[in-house]
This record gives structure tokens, sequence and C-alpha cells, in this order.
């Protein structure tokens, strides 16, 4: 069992399978540069495109709220962002970074494609439709 196990948060997050049920709850059909939950729908789509490549999908977030979007098959960090300036790296991120030593981390986003060593970890910032045809 991995080590950062015992800081997931009791209340998990909650996904869509069919995001066109989730625009219809918020009775929200705009585009997506139009729309105020951008960064929700690309977090839903990247659980999806994990979920339906059979990766174990976990979501981290320790006692003092540090939060992490997915843990991928117990041992690979991802973070996802709608849209980045520079390739950089949250707080959340860099913390669990130092403290579980993964080798590598993946940060999702629309417009980046870049690395990044971080104390040992290479972090991969991949835009979002490569989480499809990548061997995440």
């Amino acid at each position: 069992m991995a080590t950062w196990r015992i800081e997931i948060s009791k209340n998990p997050k909650v996904f869509f399978m069919d995001l066109g049920i989730r625009n219809a709850i918020l009775g929200d059909f705009k585009l997506i540069d139009d729309r105020f939950d951008k960064g929700a729908l690309f977090e839903n789509y990247i659980f999806r495109a994990f979920y339906e490549n059979d990766k174990s999908v976990k979501y981290y977030r320790s006692k003092s709220g540090a939060e992490i979007d997915f843990i991928i098959d117990d041992k690979l960090p991802a973070y996802v962002k709608s849209k980045l300036s520079k390739p950089s790296v949250s707080r959340s991120f860099r913390n669990f970074i130092q403290k579980y030593n993964p080798g590598k981390g993946i940060i999702l986003n629309s417009n980046i494609a870049d690395s990044l060593l971080i104390d040992g970890c290479n972090v991969l910032f991949l835009r979002h439709y490569m989480v499809e045809k990548s061997a995440i």
C-alpha cells in the first residue's frame, strides 16, 4: 500500500461519465471558452480518459488541505490546469513530490508541453488531449 493513502480525504470528488448530463444539471451548454467551470470540465475529461484506459484513479488531499487532482495507479501524481502561462508547479504538487518522492509527475493543461526536474522528479507538462495517446 502506498504511504500517501493514509492522507486521502474521506470526501472524494464526484465525476460524470456523461458530461452532457453534467451540463444539463447545470443548465450550461456554452462553448468551453465561455464557461465559468472550464477547469472542472477539463478535470472531468481527464478523469474519464484515465478511467477508460483502465487506470486506477484516486484523489489526494492531505489533512492540511494540500490537493493533487489524481494519483494514477498508486504512484503517479497528476494535476489538471486549464491554462498555464509558463511551466510551474503548485505548492501542493511540490510538497507531494518532496514528501513521497515519485520518479515522475504530470501536469495536464491546454497550452504547454515541457518538463521540469523538481527534487529528482521529472514533471511532464502535457496538453490535455495527450492523456489519451500517451502511455501514462
